[in-house]
This record gives C-alpha cells, structure tokens and sequence, in this order.
C-alpha cells in the first residue's frame, strides 16, 4: 500500500527545497521512496521478508553534523535478530 507513512526529508535538495519520504508495502517487504520533485529520486527496500519496512516514517534531525536533516524509518517485523525483534534504520 503507497502511502502508509509518510514524512518530510527536510533535507534540501540540490534545488534548495524539501524533499519526501512516502513508504509502502512493496514486494512484502516494504520500501521508502524518497522524492524531490514530482518522480523518486531514490527506492530503498527492506530485506526482511513480511518486515514491513517504511510503514513507519520519521524527521531525525541531523544526527551526522553534515547540515542536513536525517531520516528514520522503522521496519517492526524486521527477523534479522530475533523473530519480529523489529529494527530502526538511520539515513544520512
């Protein structure tokens, strides 16, 4: 489903304005598209079979010092540790 979560990227664009972020249950799996503009401009998919990742989407302000907003994006079936341990993914 497009458009489970979505959240601004803060994070200006070559163009100077904000971006999106829009996640979806792609392939069971889950995926974050990333716009600036009308068309994606970066597809991340998640890895975990039924991990669900993207359906949660979160601003994380500027984590790395690089003057540039950062983005959460939460993955809550996410097995790579435990069985639905869940996961939290950092992007910079």
């Amino acid at each position: 489903m497009f458009g489970c979560s979505v959240a601004g990227t803060g994070a200006p664009g070559r163009d100077k304005r904000g971006g999106l972020a829009i996640g979806s249950n792609a392939g069971n799996k889950g995926a974050v598209h990333i716009f600036h503009g009308t068309e994606p401009s970066l597809v991340i998919y998640g890895k975990t079979e039924k991990g669900k990742f993207g359906i949660t989407l979160s601003q994380a302000g500027d984590v790395n010092g690089d003057g540039r907003s950062d983005l959460l994006a939460g993955e809550p079936w996410n097995n790579e540790k435990a069985e639905r341990a869940g996961a939290i993914h950092l992007f910079y």
